[in-house]
């Protein structure tokens, strides 16, 4: 089942070098650098312009609600449909949002032509078979983190460059001038760095929270919040660092 509630005036590879295409900060940098892919079925026949790219959002949690205003904030894209597994609950999302499109099934949602890219704001435990299936319908992928592991992350990789769609996650601080700024100054002014020191913490009062439902997130919030640390590892380690991981 979909609802339409407003009416609203209407295949490239995963890229390696993200850092070189993302120059604004703050949740919209995804979805202005998405928005900038452009594949043959989205490039005008005259001066090869890409279209605004439509989004669907999978979730209608905190994170969602968060990333919603960020979307419509950012250059090149706008809110197409949300997905709940409830119709009212996608029904009161797209009233807060404005979101044109309201489905009860993320299936049907990708399935359909009211989207170009997709944003999975879902638990850990479900992400990659939407990544997976939304590649194959020709949807770009914003997964939220973490994810389960390294070869669940790959096959959903794989998934989109082989139908030549984006795949970002959802990680906002790589993106950052800042981030460049650090790597790019931080030989010259530390030497070479050899080992990472980093904290990220978060106050978790809500029992029912996912993070604590093993089923639904995986490694809890060691993984949710811990993706943060291993992303600095990786960030700011050189490319030739061997990183090894302690049982």
């Amino acid at each position: 089942m979909k609802s339409r509630q407003y009416d609203n005036d209407p295949s490239a590879p995963a890229n390696p070098g993200r850092r070189k295409l993302l120059e604004a900060a703050g949740g919209g940098v995804v979805a202005a650098t998405l928005g900038g892919l452009v594949s043959s079925a989205y490039a005008s026949s005259g001066g090869g312009e890409s279209k605004t790219l439509r989004w669907g959002i999978v979730g209608t949690g905190s994170i969602a609600n968060s990333m919603a205003p960020r979307i419509k904030e950012a250059d090149g894209a706008e809110l197409g449909a949300v997905s709940s597994r409830k119709m009212e609950t996608a029904m009161a999302f797209a009233g807060k949002h404005a979101v044109p499109e309201s489905f009860d099934s993320w299936e049907k949602m990708i399935a359909s032509d009211t989207i170009d890219a997709v944003y999975i704001a879902t638990p850990t435990s479900v992400r990659e078979e939407i990544g997976v299936a939304a590649a194959r319908a020709g949807k770009h992928v914003l997964g939220e983190k973490p994810f389960a592991n390294l070869a669940s992350l790959q096959r959903i990789v794989s998934a989109c460059r082989e139908n030549g769609v984006g795949f970002m996650d959802g990680t906002h601080f790589p993106h950052l001038p800042r981030t460049r700024k650090i790597r790019g100054e931080m030989g010259e002014l530390a030497g070479r760095p050899w080992s990472v020191a980093s904290a990220f913490q978060f106050g978790l009062r809500n029992r029912s929270n996912i993070r604590l439902r093993p089923s639904l997130e995986p490694y809890g919030a060691i993984g949710d919040a811990g993706w943060y640390n291993m992303r600095a590892a990786v960030e700011f380690l050189p490319d030739d660092v061997e990183l090894l991981a302690s049982e």
